[in-house]
């Protein structure tokens, strides 16, 4: 028995990979050698201590509501698959950390806690983003002239699915938009990715602060708040039905474009691939209406997946994805 225990402690402390196991609360119990190679923590100064110093800060909820579905249902969609994660090394230093997961159970099933196994493939992850960077400006530097339904479905589809790690899908109220998000959504399950759901919306302009020298910031459109509130509402519900990891930001347009607003929250996100909807309005209608999508093809630095849809009459307040 003795020798069994010695034997198991061998294995985990002199394994390459990180090795760590949080008990039920989420609180650490178990941290290798590798474990503190990876991110920068003696097991001294962890152990007994939650998680959270490696999450970093913007993930930290979406990591325990996963945690705490884990915990309640006995059951992860992640078990024994590697999935990319972000993590934060002790000096601050942003990771990219490929782990796998497993529930740790008493003989009658009922969940001890989870044990995750890690390695750092933060190199190999920036030089295929870096790839990926190289590959979206040669193809918008060739297409400029293009319009934006030049960008398929059927185009993206050729790239595997695990190559995207972080996916950033823009939601409106639409149809268009509910399309894209279950494309995401299918995206996201093959490839056991981070799916970050965004409505954008932007302040009402009433006549008053059109004067000028005017220095009140006009108001939010509460409309657009409250349609943007419940959009975001539904995704999650998505996310948590499919036992996805994601999360969902509302974000406030006024001194940027819908299209820069995205830029912006997909640079944040640190997305390898963005999802939206395209009406594929043609002529006048176009011209008047305009297109985000076109706009944000234009200046993406990630590859761009639109999901076309005819006219859509049934959309709610918020941002016209087109």
């Amino acid at each position: 028995m003795n020798d069994s225990f010695a034997l198991a402690e061998a294995i985990i402390e002199q394994t390459s990979d990180a090795v760590i196991y949080a008990d039920r609360s989420g609180t650490i119990a178990r941290w290798n050698r590798a474990a503190e190679s990876l991110f920068g923590y003696s097991a001294n100064e962890v152990i007994g201590h939650s998680l959270n110093p490696i999450i970093p800060e913007r993930l930290r909820a979406a990591h325990w509501a996963g945690f705490e579905l884990a915990m309640t249902s006995g059951t992860t969609r992640l078990q024994g698959h590697a999935t990319l994660t972000r993590a934060t090394h002790r000096s601050g230093r942003k990771l990219y950390v490929e782990m796998t997961f497993a529930l740790v159970k008493t003989p009658d099933g009922k969940p001890l806690g989870s044990v995750a196994i890690a390695r750092d493939v933060t190199e190999r992850v920036e030089r295929e983003r870096a790839a990926q960077r190289g590959s979206a400006n040669g193809e918008r530097d060739q297409d400029a002239a293009l319009p934006a339904s030049h960008h398929s479905i059927e185009a993206e589809q050729e790239k595997p699915a695990m190559m995207y790690r972080r996916i950033l899908v823009a939601i409106d109220g639409s149809r268009c938009a509910q399309l894209a998000l279950d494309e995401a959504l299918k995206i996201a399950q093959s490839a056991a990715a981070f799916v970050e759901a965004v409505y954008v919306v932007q302040h009402a302009m009433p006549l008053e602060d059109l004067n000028v020298g005017s220095g009140e910031d006009p108001p939010l459109d509460e409309t657009a708040v409250r349609a943007g509130r419940e959009a975001l509402a539904g995704a999650r519900r998505r996310f948590d039905a499919l036992g996805l990891h994601g999360d969902t930001r509302l974000i406030d347009a006024y001194s940027e474009n819908v299209a820069q607003a995205l830029a912006r929250a997909a640079k944040e996100c640190e997305a390898d691939l963005v999802v939206m909807g395209t009406h594929g309005r043609r002529g006048i209608r176009r011209v008047l209406v305009g297109s985000v999508a076109e706009s944000f093809v234009k200046i993406a630095a990630v590859p761009v997946l639109l999901v076309r849809h005819g006219a859509d009459s049934g959309q709610t307040a918020g941002t016209d994805l087109t």
